[in-house]
């Protein structure tokens, strides 16, 4: 009788053992990169308060503090995992005149917090800056040239929405040095 007693309670405490948490997905890790589906919907927008970005529309680059140029994009979706608990992934690129890629070297996909915006969705807590290379604006005239400008956010589950439009650069003033 003792015997079933206490494999009766080893039982019960290996049920009510809780399971340790999965481990910490890296979003932008390539291998969960390649495993995405897409879901949702997302929305490229400009500057901290994401307003939505229309086809065609003109959209001036700002100086950087460090000297370079760039977008202050942002991104809204909806239908992700994405929340206060579970950062997204944002992976923002510019595609120039034949197909040139503008986007800088040192951008990629970056894990960073949404908040609820005033419509039920959840948008980049702050703008992003999607610095262009320096050598493309050496040698592409920019000023008045089409380019794409995608928005790819993905969520902790392995969801992804994305976004692309056509905007008319326009350039700011030389940046001071």
């Amino acid at each position: 009788m003792m015997h079933r007693r206490c494999a009766l309670v080893v039982v019960l405490a290996g049920a009510c053992s809780a399971d340790p948490p999965p481990p910490p997905v890296d979003l932008c890790d390539s291998t969960v990169a390649s495993k995405v589906v897409t879901a949702g919907s997302a929305q490229l927008g400009l500057g901290d308060d994401c307003a939505p970005v229309a086809e065609g529309q003109q959209v001036g680059l700002v100086c950087g503090t460090q000297g370079g140029t760039m977008f202050l994009v942002n991104a809204r979706v909806q239908d992700l995992d994405i929340t206060a608990q579970h950062q997204g992934a944002v992976d923002f690129t510019a595609i120039g005149p034949g197909g040139a890629n503008l986007t800088a070297v040192s951008i990629g996909c970056r894990v960073r917090d949404f908040t609820m915006a005033s419509d039920g969705t959840m948008q980049l807590r702050t703008a992003y800056g999607l610095q262009l290379d320096p050598e493309a604006l050496q040698t592409l005239q920019l000023e008045g040239a089409s380019i794409q400008i995608t928005a790819k956010v993905r969520d902790h589950l392995g969801q992804q929405a994305t976004d692309t439009r056509t905007i008319v650069a326009h350039l700011p003033p030389a940046c001071a040095p």
